[in-house]
Parts: C-alpha cells; sequence; structure tokens
C-alpha cells in the first residue's frame, strides 16, 4: 500500500493496540491509526477526520461495535468495520455481522488481519464508484428527463428503447406506445424517399443529421420539429444505435412562412447587396438572410442553425467572442436598442455589425443584423497609424513612437526602480555614401544597420529609425558595465563590414548616452541629453561614445550661439592659419605645409576647426570662410618666398559646397594674383565624396586647376568610396592616405595591406603619396619600408602658428625619421 490508509481503532487496551501496530508494520502497510475508546471519542473523530477503516474491540465499557455502526448508519457513513477481539461466540459473531460488520478477525490469530483491510478497502472503493456512477446517472436522466426538448433513443435498426415525458407531450403517443415501436410512427408523407435514404447515408457514415421533419401527431396533427440524430456507439466501436432531440418549431415554421411572403419585394434588393444581412424573431431565430450573410460566416446552413448552435459558431470564428456575443447578448435582451459593433475574425476580416429592432406598427417582432466587410477600411486605418509611428525604409519605430514607448518605459522604471539606458547613434561621414553612389546604396546601407542593430539588443530593448543616418536605442542596463555592454554590442554591430551594390564599406559611429535616473528623470529630457552626447563624440571626430556630462546641455545652445558668432568672426577677422609640415621621407625635408584654420575667439581663445567648421557647412559660411583661407595661405606662401626661404606647396582643403556649387576657379585666380604665389606651388584637397558627387564635373574643373598649373589632390584616401581606379581618369598629383589606415599600421593586417596596395598603384600611375596621423616611430617605420612618399603627423610636427612654421623653414637641418638614425 503506497498511500497510508486512516484507520481508526476502537480499543481501550494499549497492549492490544501495540499488537496492531506490530502485525501492520511486519506486513509493511504504511497507516496512520487513531485509537479511541468511548462514544465521545468516536464522534470527535469521525468530525475532524477522514478514515478509511474501522477496527473494533467487541467489550469495551464505554463504547461497544454496535454503537459504532449505529453512529456510522447515521451519519451515512460507508466506511468498513472489522471486529479484531476475543472469542465471542458463533451467536455473537453472527448478530455483529447482521447489523453491518465487515469481518472479524480473533486477536490470538491475527494473519488474516492485513488481508481483510485490503479487501474491504477495495470493496469500499468499488462501492464508492458505483455510487458515483449512479448519481452521474440519475442526474443525467433528471437532465434528459426534465428538457424541453424530445429526446428519443433507438437502437441500430430504429426500434425506439427510451422516450422522455417530452416526446409524449409533443407527439401525443404515451412511453409504452412508442417502446418497440420505430420513429415511422410519426411519419406524415410529406419526406420522400430520398429524404430518408440521406438520413440514414449520414447516420451511418457516424455523422449527424438534422432537419425540420414534417411529422404527425397521434391526433393527425402534422407540426414541424427541427431534429438532429447523433449516432453513439459501443465499447468496440460500433455504431450502436441513434439519439433523437427534436423540439416542436410549428409556430416558428409559419412565421417564417407569413415572413417570407411578406419579405419577397425585399429578397432581390438582400441579395443585390455587398452586406449580409439576417432578420430574427424575438426567440433568436433566423426568419431571413441573404448569401452574403452566409457567406460572412462561412456556411449555408448556419442560419439554420438555432442561437445556441449559432453562438457557438461565432465564438469559434470571432476573434474576441466575448466582447462581440456580450454585444450581440445585450441587443437580444433589450429588444428596442438600436446599436452598431466592430469584430475582427479570426482569418484575418474585420466586420461591421449593425442592427435595429425589426417593427410591425408599434410592436417588435424581431431585429435585423446586417453586417458589413470593413476589411480593407481596418487595414488601411492600420496602415496610417503604423506609417505614423514607423519609418517606411526601415519599418522601425520612428522618433514620435519612440517618444510615446519611452514614456511608457519611464513609468515601468520609476516604479521598479530599473536603470535605462538611451543611445542616440550617427554613422560618421554617412553623406559620403550617398554623395558617392547615390541614395540607393544608403538606403540598402541604413536597413542592413538597422538589422544589425535590433540583434545587438536584449530582450525587451526598443530600437528606432529617427532620420537619415541616426538611430536611437533605449534598454535597461545593470547598474555597473551594463551600459558599457550595450555599447560594446552597438559598436561590434556598426563596426562589421557592410557590403552593398558591390562594395564592402567599413562604418563607425557617433553615440551619445544617457542614462536613468543619473541624467535625467523624465523621457524628453533624457532623449535631448543623447542627442547632445552624440554631438559631442561627432564633433570631435566620430567613431566614440560619450556619456552625456551636463554642460552637454549648455553645448547645445552655445552651438547655435556659435552660428551668429562665425557672422562675426568673418567680418572681424578673427580667424588665423596654423600650417603643419609635410616631411620627404627620403630627404627628411619639408616639401610642403597644409593650411589649417582655427578661430581666435575674443571671449573663448583658440577654437578648433570640428567645433564650428560642420556649422560653417550647415550655414553656407564655409564658401567665404574657404576663400579666406585661400586667399591667407597663398599670401603667406609668399611671404615666405619672398623671405628667402625655400620653395614649398602651399596645401588648402576645399569645402564641396564650394568645389561644387562656388566660383572654385575665379577664386584661386584672384588668391594667386593678390599673393604674387606661382600657380605650381598651390595644392587644391578634395575629399573622396567630393570628387564622385559629379565626376564631369569633377573632371573638367581639375583640369582647368592642372591647366592653371595648380596641383590637385584627394584628401582622406581610402575611407571613401572612390575606386582606385580614378586615381588614373581624374587630373590628380597627389593621394593623401587618411589616417585611420595610418595609425592602425602593424595591428590590422588588412589595413596595412590596404595601404600598401594605395601606394602601389597611386605610384604606378606617377602620383605623389602622403601619409596623414601618424604619430609613433614604428608607424613612420612601416611607412618608410612601403616606399610612402611623405609625411604629415605629430611624430614630426603638430600645426604651429606661421611665425614658428618659419623657423622650421628656415632650420638647414632635416627631420630625422627616427631618433639617433639617418634616412634611408
Amino acid at each position: 500500500m503506497g498511500t497510508p490508509v486512516h484507520i481508526l481503532l476502537l480499543e481501550d487496551a494499549e497492549d492490544d493496540e501495540a499488537l496492531v501496530r506490530r502485525t501492520l508494520a511486519k506486513a509493511g502497510t504504511t497507516f496512520v491509526m487513531d485509537r479511541v475508546e468511548t462514544r465521545t471519542a468516536l464522534i470527535q473523530a469521525l468530525d475532524t477526520m477522514s478514515y478509511d477503516i474501522i477496527l473494533s474491540d467487541y467489550s469495551m465499557p464505554g463504547l461497544s461495535p454496535h454503537d459504532a455502526l449505529a453512529i456510522l448508519a447515521e451519519r451515512r457513513l460507508d466506511i468498513p468495520v472489522i471486529l479484531v477481539t476475543g472469542t465471542i461466540g458463533e451467536n455473537r459473531a453472527a448478530a455483529i455481522m447482521r447489523a453491518g460488520a465487515h469481518d472479524f478477525i480473533l486477536k490470538d490469530d491475527l494473519s488474516r488481519l492485513v488481508p481483510a483491510i485490503e479487501r474491504e478497502l477495495r470493496e469500499a472503493e468499488g462501492r464508492r464508484q458505483r455510487r458515483a456512477i449512479e448519481n452521474e446517472q440519475r442526474k443525467l436522466s433528471r437532465v434528459v428527463e426534465q428538457t424541453a426538448d424530445a429526446v428519443l433513443v433507438t437502437d441500430r435498426n430504429g426500434r425506439i428503447e427510451y422516450v422522455n415525458p417530452a416526446v409524449s407531450e409533443q407527439t401525443g403517443y404515451s412511453a409504452s406506445e412508442l417502446l418497440g415501436a420505430t420513429p415511422a410512427i410519426f411519419r406524415s408523407g410529406a419526406h420522400d424517399q430520398a429524404f430518408y435514404q440521406k438520413l440514414w447515408s449520414t447516420l451511418l457514415s457516424d455523422h449527424e443529421f438534422r432537419a425540420v421533419f414534417t411529422n404527425r401527431r397521434k391526433s393527425g396533427e402534422c407540426y414541424f420539429e427541427a431534429k438532429t440524430l447523433t449516432p453513439f456507439k459501443d465499447d468496440t466501436g460500433t455504431i450502436a444505435g441513434f439519439i433523437s432531440t427534436g423540439r416542436d418549431v410549428s409556430e416558428l415554421v409559419r412565421m417564417r412562412e407569413d415572413l417570407e411572403r411578406s419579405l419577397s419585394v425585399l429578397r432581390t434588393t438582400l441579395e443585390a447587396t455587398a452586406d449580409g444581412i439576417a432578420v430574427t424573431d424575438l426567440q433568436r431565430n433566423i426568419v431571413d438572410f441573404n448569401q452574403q450573410y452566409c457567406d460572412m460566416w462561412g456556411s449555408s446552413v448556419f442560419p439554420t442553425c438555432s442561437w445556441v448552435e449559432r453562438r457557438a459558431i461565432m465564438a469559434e470564428l470571432v476573434r474576441d467572442p466575448e466582447e462581440f456575443l456580450g454585444f450581440v447578448q445585450f441587443l437580444y435582451e433589450h429588444p428596442a436598442e438600436t446599436r452598431s459593433q466592430a469584430a475582427m475574425l479570426r482569418d484575418g476580416r474585420a466586420v461591421e455589425c449593425y442592427s435595429q429592432p425589426q417593427r410591425r406598427g408599434d410592436e417588435i417582432i424581431g431585429r435585423v443584423w446586417c453586417y458589413r466587410d470593413i476589411t480593407q477600411r481596418v487595414q488601411h486605418e492600420q496602415r496610417l497609424i503604423h506609417l505614423a509611428y514607423h519609418d517606411p525604409l526601415t519599418d522601425l519605430p520612428n522618433r514620435r513612437f519612440m517618444e510615446k514607448q519611452l514614456k511608457e518605459r519611464f513609468a515601468a522604471a520609476c516604479g521598479e526602480g530599473a536603470r535605462l539606458a538611451v543611445v542616440t547613434i550617427m554613422i560618421d561621414r554617412f553623406s559620403r555614401i550617398n554623395e558617392t553612389l547615390g541614395h540607393g546604396a544608403g538606403d540598402d546601407i541604413v536597413q542592413i544597420i538597422a538589422h544589425r542593430l535590433a540583434g545587438a539588443l536584449a530582450d525587451g530593448g526598443l530600437l528606432a529609425h529617427t532620420g537619415g543616418s541616426e538611430f536611437v536605442v533605449a534598454q535597461e542596463v545593470e547598474a555597473t558595465t551594463g551600459a558599457d555592454d550595450l555599447i560594446s554590442a552597438l559598436r561590434a554591430a556598426i563596426g562589421e563590414p557592410v557590403v552593398a551594390h558591390g562594395k564592402e564599406f567599413f562604418l563607425t559611429a557617433s553615440m551619445g548616452i544617457g542614462l536613468y535616473p543619473e541624467d535625467a528623470t523624465d523621457p524628453d529630457t533624457l532623449l535631448q541629453h543623447a542627442d547632445n552626447a552624440a554631438a559631442r563624440a561627432r564633433e570631435e571626430g566620430g567613431d566614440m561614445a560619450a556619456r552625456y556630462r551636463s554642460h552637454m546641455s549648455s553645448d547645445a545652445a552655445q552651438r547655435l550661439a556659435t552660428e551668429h558668432a562665425l557672422h562675426r568672426a568673418l567680418a572681424q577677422q578673427e580667424f588665423v592659419l596654423h600650417y603643419q609640415p609635410q616631411v620627404c621621407l627620403k630627404t627628411g625635408r619639408i616639401l610642403g605645409v597644409e593650411a589649417l584654420i582655427r578661430w581666435q575667439d575674443p571671449h573663448f581663445g583658440l577654437v578648433p576647426p570640428g567645433r564650428f567648421i560642420p556649422i560653417a557647412e550647415e550655414t553656407g559660411l564655409i564658401v567665404p570662410i574657404t576663400e579666406w583661407v585661400l586667399a591667407t595661405a597663398c599670401a603667406q606662401a609668399g611671404s615666405w618666398q619672398r623671405a628667402g626661404m625655400p620653395g614649398i606647396t602651399m596645401a588648402v582643403n576645399i569645402s564641396a559646397r564650394l568645389f561644387n556649387h562656388g566660383d572654385l576657379l575665379g577664386i584661386v585666380d584672384h588668391a594667386l594674383m593678390a599673393a604674387g604665389l606661382e600657380a605650381r606651388f598651390l595644392e587644391i584637397e578634395i575629399t573622396e565624396g567630393v570628387i564622385m558627387r559629379d565626376l564631369d564635373h569633377t573632371t573638367d574643373l581639375l583640369r582647368e586647376l592642372r591647366r592653371r598649373g595648380v596641383r590637385a589632390s584627394v584628401d582622406d584616401f581610402g575611407t571613401g568610396y572612390c575606386a582606385l581606379g580614378y586615381l588614373r581618369d581624374f587630373p590628380l598629383d597627389v593621394v593623401k592616405i587618411d589616417r585611420s589606415f595610418v595609425q592602425r599600421l602593424g595591428a590590422d593586417v588588412r589595413d596595412e595591406a590596404v595601404t600598401a596596395t594605395i601606394i602601389q598603384i597611386a605610384h604606378t600611375f606617377a602620383l605623389h603619396v602622403v601619409a596623414e596621423g601618424a604619430e609613433t616611430a614604428s608607424q613612420v617605420r612601416r611607412l618608410v619600408a612601403l616606399d610612402c612618399d611623405a609625411l604629415q603627423g605629430y611624430y614630426f610636427s603638430r600645426p604651429v602658428p606661421a611665425e614658428e612654421c618659419s623657423r622650421l623653414l628656415r632650420n638647414p637641418q632635416p627631420f630625422a625619421v627616427l631618433e639617433g638614425a639617418g634616412w634611408r
């Protein structure tokens, strides 16, 4: 016995109790046993505990087995009672067994105790199961006997074996008249042989048969019965008989006939409308409908079903049956109401149900239901809502939706004490892709990056595309390294090479991060802080993540003030030029310098170009600023030559706006003439993006500059998307390798291979190669090994004012490539 047996022992001797316990334990019986020895204790035990069996001594002063049996009978408790006693005589034993005891065992021979207990427990369980079955049968019988539907059961051959009282009430036949007969007794002759053939074919194929029968009562009167015939099977799975449930629908049929006659004029109109229409009576039976109504619910027999059946079908088809059926139920319970309700079906369709009462004069006789398919309208509305909150290129949430989601996330974070990070992501130099390869390539790359960023987020992270090449991420993070881990995952997603339009791109991003609750306690402010931090990261050169600091908010305001100050600076000549030498790696001598603008603000001191050049480009001030740089740089080069210094090349960066849309040739001519400088000493620097924006314009302009004798160089080569073959096609003189390749020399084999290839091909096309950004001896050593021509970087000199650059030019000693080492 696995489950403990709960035993109640009626015994006044502790030794006998111990004897029983030892016997049960020796047999391996798992049991819980309580002992009582008085009538009061027995009643209390039965009130507080449920027992499986009772073991009783025969002779106890305070409680006899007869008393115990009487108490059990009074309480209607079916608990087996086994006497465990000494010799009591046959007469007493027979008397106690007649009183209800199940067995008796002598105390001096308890070998039968455990088997007797097991037998009685099995028999008690059997009695309990039989009672449960009998109770269920009685309940079902009462249900069938009391139901208003006529229920009739036949055997497989159609012989009636059972009828409920409703059958007699409906037909006029008594149960004794019907038992043993067949349902043919109800036939009226209205149905042909095909009808009954279909009936039997359906039933014998184990299907339910439903129909409205025209039957005849015992009195000879015909009536209509809505009947459902269902086969049932025996234990072997063979059809053993049939159950018929029916309801007298004579009144309903007559009403339907009357209604059909009255609605005949409207039939054509009903069938012509695109709406599904049904008319129900007050009993919720459908009395008229059109084909569209059947199509709406997917069944031609749907209108013939009862309301209970239709409700069950609707519950299967409607996505939210509780809401929709509640609406229908309300209208049935309030016949005078007129209402409409939209519902979504599980197959994706949307329907709108409009219902109003049907009246005959002032009397409400039913209800009209009109169902309209509004799927296209709902889809259009949903599409408009989706477009309002999502970016059409990536299908990600837009900034508006992100702001909405952030408010919800903030509300949750406030309640849970969570830490939330918001990251603004700006892809660096993305405009070069659009300028070089067109917006189609840019769009493809944005989609790829969107997919990668989504994959980099943890569950619950939010990602939005806020326009152009900008994204916003929001995610809960851990208090220690969570924000750093998030930034690392985002940078890794962006840093993987991107292949689009047959080309491979290496992207970086400027990221700004703001944290709740440290940086802001509302979503709008936190998002603004992340934007400001990203702008700061971009200003400082990109390819980095900046954590928001309180001063950045004032920096944003300062940015606006900077725009106004630039106008003043240009008018009041607050700009100055610094010059960075370009050193020949074969001789160690200065070949040229690059003119780099600085802003000497009277209030803030020397402002680096990264702080104001982007603003100047956005506002268009870059054109007059570039014109000033050209004039000043040419004038300085001329001044150095007149002072007897060696003639060197003066390199000047030209903005995309001036190169593509300004009068560059006129400005160059004027600057050279005003400075008295030969054109061969001026070098115009443009980026790859500027070159590739308009190939024909670029070629024509570069040819005109070469015709004048002005040199041309491509700046930051390798970061854009200018194929190496274009070095041959354009009239260029110099290639400047971007600092990002130089700084990874010796650390990244691929970057070194790219650098070597650029140098080799440039030399093939007779182009001079200048490497930018060299800062260490190892970098210089690699450039020398790769046969680079010249170097511009901090290893030799930072950009310096004109006076300091003059001292460098006057110095007769060349630069040393490496400390303590000579030239090759």
